[in-house]
């Protein structure tokens, strides 16, 4: 079955009974970026199984740059830069490029607590605490935070360029950075207005520089004692083989059966212990592994 079409809808204006919508689209779109802080997943990253969009804050003034430059994070832990350029201004596009890399220098290497930080003032909560009531209810902290580490570390983040003109000189800036061997897509929108009524209408025709594997459902995979799991594996790659000086490790066992998949919110089919791993000797002190973490107590 087909993802039906999502539209977001703001009332300015008090009415009754039925009006007619004669939308305007040449109308002014507020600012995009304002939304997606409340509403992350309007930029769901396309691509055959992309994790839906958990927590997505500005970095601009951090970062020093010029234009609104955000950083989004999926609920598999996977970091990416989103720019939204002010198309209503003279040069819209002046300063996306450099921005853009700008941000990912900022980021590149932060200690995961650092980078979690970020989110604290901005949304309320660090960003394990604001993640973990929005994902599914198999969402592993153990297989979450190790993935954001990966992708600071590696520092290539696949970049979103938002836009309501998705023709033009925003597509050479795509090619501009898939020539630096970055993955980079558009997120074209389309804003109408009229009579007191707005409607903002993603489009969810993405353009990403990378091939797309084969259409799998997404699904949340546990991780084994000091990996990623299979589609932490499959987003950043697979670990480099054992070195000539050091034996390979034993074959993993086969995986237990699959867990169906769940939209986001829904119980667990089977009790969470079921799909928990216990505790080992890389968990964390205080945190059980392959659940979320605990709750944490504001300094007084």
């Amino acid at each position: 079955m087909a993802e039906p079409k999502v539209s977001f809808i703001k009332a300015m204006a008090a009415t009754s009974g039925w009006q007619p919508f004669l939308p305007q689209p040449e109308a002014t779109p507020p600012k995009v970026a304002d939304v997606f802080t409340t509403i992350p997943d309007f930029l769901t990253i396309e691509g055959a199984g992309a994790a839906p969009l958990r927590a997505i804050i500005s970095v601009s003034k951090l970062c020093g740059c010029a234009s609104e430059v955000m950083v989004a994070v999926d609920e598999l832990g996977r970091v990416y830069i989103v720019s939204c350029p002010d198309e209503t201004a003279a040069d819209p596009y002046s300063t996306v490029v450099a921005d853009v890399l700008a941000a990912s220098g900022r980021l590149w290497r932060m200690a995961y607590a650092d980078f979690s930080a970020l989110f604290k003032e901005p949304l309320g909560a660090s960003l394990e605490e604001y993640v973990m009531p929005r994902a599914r209810a198999d969402w592993d902290f153990e297989v979450f935070e190790p993935a954001v580490t990966a992708c600071l570390e590696r520092g290539r983040f696949p970049v979103v360029l938002v836009t309501a003109r998705p023709e033009g000189q925003i597509k050479e800036i795509v090619g501009y950075f898939r020539g630096m061997n970055l993955d980079a897509q558009l997120a074209p929108y389309a804003f109408y207005d009229s009579g007191g009524v707005q409607v903002l209408e993603p489009a969810r025709a993405g353009v990403s520089a990378a091939p797309q594997p084969a259409a799998t459902p997404y699904r949340q995979d546990f991780a084994r004692p000091g990996q990623l799991g299979a589609r932490a594996e499959a987003v950043f790659g697979t670990p480099p083989p054992a070195s000539p000086a050091q034996p390979a490790s034993a074959p993993e066992p086969e995986a237990e059966e699959s867990q169906p998949v769940m939209p986001a919110g829904a119980a667990p089919t089977e009790p969470a212990k079921r799909v928990a791993r216990p505790p080992g000797p890389g968990t964390k002190p205080g945190v059980m592994a392959g659940k979320r973490p605990p709750p944490k107590q504001d300094k007084e």
